[in-house]
């Protein structure tokens, strides 16, 4: 079946409004919308006919990375303790999915081959979309996100997931890559990596060619593009290891990546094998 049913339809729909309503970012919305989407064109009984065993029986056909299981159950829970709330059932047929064990994950910093590389050979708004990444940790919503305004002094005021907001402190001559960039945009001139003019009254950092921003999967495309082998998310990952390694402060490290928690910390800092070896010789 190519399409859900109408009452699929309209109730997911309204769930889409309580997210949005709830400051949800367009990220975690298009994410459970597509996890729903593809749960009602399974279940064509409709939403309120849906039986633990039916969601269970899904669930496990699927085959993908127990990250993406999270999220699955994540999605389902959600929609249906909203459907509760809102009057439409009683009981959470997603009760009974069982909390996915996700293995420990490995950080995977950005190369710093890899990263030199990309500084040199990107073009200006490539060059910034990386440092942005590497020196400053922003995730690639955040870049694409990111305006004039967050920018104070030597400070970024990074608007983040959920609307929280964190102070990073920004390298000086990224700082001063910045504010060339927006004299250029001021004065009606393009820098190179652009197909097209930016408006100069965008309040964006990297504005979209009909209005508003760049697109998160605009940004995400060109990392991989610049950085070849790896990810952007992984300069997120080359920013905590660095931060970790020179301050030793697993908090500091933490409010400069926006985690609520140090155990999410602790995912992106890999420690060097010159820390290991140091370590050790303590036990010699």
């Amino acid at each position: 079946m190519n399409s859900i049913t109408d009452d699929w339809a309209t109730v997911l729909a309204t769930y889409t409004d309580h997210l949005t309503a709830g400051g949800r970012s367009p990220r975690t919305i298009r994410l459970r919308s597509y996890w729903l989407i593809r749960f009602a064109k399974a279940h064509t009984q409709g939403p309120w006919g849906v039986e633990p065993a039916d969601i269970t029986a899904w669930a496990s056909s699927l085959t993908c990375a127990a990250e993406t299981r999270r999220s699955i159950r994540s999605t389902l829970m959600s929609f249906y303790r909203w459907s509760i709330d809102a009057g439409n059932i009683s009981v959470n047929p997603a009760r009974t999915l069982l909390p996915i064990k996700a293995p420990r994950a490995i950080p995977k910093p950005t190369p710093e081959p890899v990263l030199e590389r990309a500084l040199q050979e990107s073009s200006t708004r490539d060059r910034l979309m990386v440092r942005l990444g590497a020196q400053a940790g922003l995730r690639r919503e955040e870049i694409a996100w990111s305006e004039w305004t967050w920018i104070e002094g030597q400070w970024l005021r990074v608007m983040g997931k959920g609307g929280h907001e964190r102070l990073v402190p920004l390298v000086p001559d990224l700082a001063a890559e910045l504010r060339r960039e927006r004299r250029l945009r001021e004065r009606g001139e393009v820098s190179d990596g652009w197909r097209f003019a930016p408006d100069p009254t965008s309040p964006y950092i990297f504005p979209g060619r009909a209005g508003g921003h760049i697109s998160e999967e605009t940004v995400g495309a060109i990392l991989k593009r610049v950085l070849v082998t790896h990810s952007g998310h992984t300069l997120r990952h080359r920013f905590g290891t660095r931060v970790l390694r020179g301050s030793h402060d697993i908090r500091a490290t933490q409010e400069l990546l926006g985690h609520a928690s140090v155990l999410t910390t602790q995912r992106y800092t890999a420690v060097e094998d010159e820390d290991l070896m140091t370590a050790v010789a303590w036990a010699a």
